[in-house]
């Protein structure tokens, strides 16, 4: 175990301490702003139904991302005598830590099933139309109870657990005094480490997921920058100024900026997870390495991030 000194301390302080409590505050009350405007009976439609499941899964994470952002906030020589430092975050960070997990993986997904929901509807439109709200509704709620399994071996991964600990005074006088620590029972496991933080987070978390999102959305850009082509040279070409080349021009509009909407949906995840990812790797194989750590906090800071910008 690597002894972490204070100027490491000291910058998970001042990231997540103050600029990842101002990110989580504002992201979480943009986030559930998001989600009220979504879930409107109103709004009722395949698109909203994902765009309700992201600003869910954001909200979520980024409530418990605040949980490790006010324990940050603590200055390092202090958290001794914080209450909330030293005894109840510590008995919450095992739950919260795997629940991250899993609204991550939620997160990862829902962008995926969006995005080959736009690519379905580029595909084949007609057949598209008759895609009802409510079986988005089932893939969503099928992608949050895979999350949760994909999640759940991280909820035995830490552990808190109370030491007692013998302190000497005098020859003839000795005082125990109890403290609780966190403990990773799994972390001396080699199995478990390259099946669940390399092998699962690559399929699920990372090299999958990015590979199939640049897939869809290359195809997305293609699909507007044909659709553009079409409205700009194709359509004063063949058909004057009807009322069905009216509604065909606004429905093409509005799926061209749902999809501009996806694919800078997706280009920010990217920019986001790619070094998130790359610095989740380096930390995995070097962790041993003291600043390394610094590699942690950022690529948790840049998943808080990302949640927040969405």
């Amino acid at each position: 175990m690597v002894k972490i000194d204070m100027s490491l301390m000291l910058f998970t302080h001042y990231l997540f301490g103050y600029v990842g409590t101002t990110i989580c505050s504002i992201g979480l009350v943009l986030a559930l702003c998001s989600v009220y405007i979504f879930t409107r009976r109103q709004m009722r439609s395949v698109v909203s139904t994902y765009l309700a499941a992201l600003s869910i899964s954001d909200s979520c994470l980024l409530l418990f991302g605040l949980v490790f952002a006010i324990n940050s906030s603590i200055p390092p020589n202090r958290q001794s005598e914080s209450f909330y430092s030293s005894r109840l975050h510590k008995y919450l960070f095992p739950y919260v830590y795997a629940c991250i997990i899993w609204f991550q993986f939620t997160s990862v997904w829902v962008i995926i099933g969006f995005a080959i929901d736009r690519w379905f509807a580029i595909k084949w439109p007609m057949l598209h139309y008759t895609y009802s709200s409510k079986r988005a509704c089932y893939i969503v709620v099928t992608i949050y109870c895979l999350g949760f399994v994909y999640s759940l071996p991280r909820f035995f991964e830490y552990k808190t657990e109370v030491r007692r600990e013998e302190l000497t005074v005098f020859d003839n006088y000795t005082e125990y005094f109890d403290h609780i620590v966190i403990t990773n029972k799994l972390q001396s496991s080699s199995i478990y480490q390259y099946t669940v933080h390399l092998i699962l987070y690559s399929l699920f978390q990372s090299i999958l997921p990015l590979l199939m999102l640049s897939y869809f959305n290359v195809e997305l850009i293609r699909s507007v920058h044909a659709s553009s082509h079409f409205l700009q040279h194709c359509t004063p070409l063949y058909v004057k100024n009807t009322r069905l080349t009216r509604e065909t021009n606004t429905m093409r509009y509005r799926e061209g900026v749902i999809t501009r909407s996806v694919i800078c949906l997706i280009g920010l995840f990217t920019i986001c997870q790619v070094p998130a990812s790359i610095l989740h790797y380096i930390y995995m194989f070097y962790r041993n390495h003291k600043w390394l750590y610094i590699c942690y906090d950022i690529s948790n800071f840049l998943i808080l991030f990302n949640s927040t910008v969405r």
